[in-house]
C-alpha cells in the first residue's frame, strides 16, 4: 500500500458537506468523505440527482486548492452573515471539471 507523501490533511471537517458542481455532467453533489491513503487523494461525493456515491480521484494540489477554499469559506462564515463565495474550479486529469459551489 502506498501512502501519500505530502502531509495528511487533518482539518477535513471544513471540506465535508461542501457542494461540488460537475459542469460536464450537469450535476451537483456533496463531499461526504476523503481517503488520503492512496497514491492520490480520493473524494467521496454524493450526487443529488442520482443519490449515488462516486469516488473522485484528485491530485494533492487539487485537494490543497479545495481545502484552501473550504477554510476561507469557514472563516468568512464566522465573521459575516453572508456565506457566499465565488466558485472554485478543479480540473481532473481526465479533463472533467469539478467546481466547488
Amino acid at each position: 500500500m502506498r501512502y501519500r507523501k505530502a502531509p495528511l490533511v487533518s482539518d477535513i471537517h471544513y471540506l465535508l458537506g461542501s457542494t461540488l458542481r460537475d459542469a460536464e455532467n450537469d450535476r451537483i453533489g456533496r463531499v461526504i468523505g476523503l481517503n488520503q491513503y492512496h497514491a492520490r487523494p480520493i473524494l467521496e461525493v454524493l450526487w443529488e440527482e442520482s443519490g449515488s456515491i462516486e469516488r473522485v480521484d484528485i491530485s494533492v494540489e487539487q485537494l490543497d486548492s479545495l481545502m484552501e477554499m473550504a477554510r476561507a469559506r469557514s472563516q468568512a462564515g464566522s465573521s459575516s452573515s453572508d456565506n457566499s463565495t465565488a466558485d472554485t474550479e478543479v480540473e481532473q486529469d481526465d479533463g472533467k471539471l469539478l467546481r466547488r459551489a
